[in-house]
């Protein structure tokens, strides 16, 4: 290998103030063969999506439990063997596969926090029921009705609802005053009683309180 040197005319030669050559190298000399080269898309072999029927199974829209199913690849877009499904498909069937049952609570909707709720705060030992003590006026003639009552308890918050004449739905008219107070709206109703109750993060007050309608 050459070597060139450094030192100037005039100067103290310096033995050695030298540099070597740098040889150029042909990196493309021996290039890789085509054949030893890996798909830098590690999807390639999977199907491109166009809708036709058996490109896909699965998909199944609903609850996180026992309905919705995940969506899997099954057809190849290289025309390789399709791809066999798997299961168990749902968590309750991942359960019984494991030879346990899901904890109740994961069986609710969603929860005891529904959208929009607060969640509870530091010394909240756990979320307490809502009381309904009292409601004015208690009777109403039903020739007077919608007629607006005013709920006085403990409880509540502005994400609680209000039931009246049973369980089914909660009232849409209910309105939050304080955490002692709700108005809600009795509409028409034959002669008889009204349950009016109050429910707070899916926890309910006692039933027991009633509109009398003569």
């Amino acid at each position: 290998m050459a070597q060139f040197d450094l030192n100037r005319a005039g100067d103290t030669p310096i033995a050695t103030l030298k540099l070597n050559e740098i040889a150029p190298v042909n990196w493309h000399k021996y290039p890789p063969r085509v054949a030893d080269m890996t798909s830098s898309n590690q999807n390639a072999a999977k199907p491109v999506h166009t809708g036709a029927a058996g490109d896909f199974i699965g998909g199944v829209k609903g609850d996180d439990i026992d309905v919705s199913t995940a969506a899997v690849a099954l057809a190849r877009c290289d025309g390789g063997a399709t791809e066999t499904d798997y299961g168990p498909r749902t968590q309750a069937a991942k359960a019984v596969i494991l030879g346990t049952t899901l904890a109740v609570d994961v069986g609710q909707p969603r929860g005891s926090i529904s959208p929009g709720q607060r969640y509870p705060v530091a010394g909240d030992a756990a979320v307490a029921a809502p009381v309904v003590s009292s409601i004015s006026p208690t009777t109403g003639a039903a020739a007077t009705l919608p007629l607006t009552v005013t709920i006085t308890g403990t409880g509540f918050t502005q994400w609680s609802t209000v039931y009246t004449g049973g369980m089914t739905t909660p009232e849409a008219s209910a309105k939050y005053v304080s955490p002692t107070q709700m108005k809600v709206a009795i509409w028409a109703a034959a002669p008889g009683t009204v349950s009016v109750a109050v429910e707070d993060h899916n926890v309910l007050s006692n039933v027991d309180v009633l509109f009398t309608v003569t």
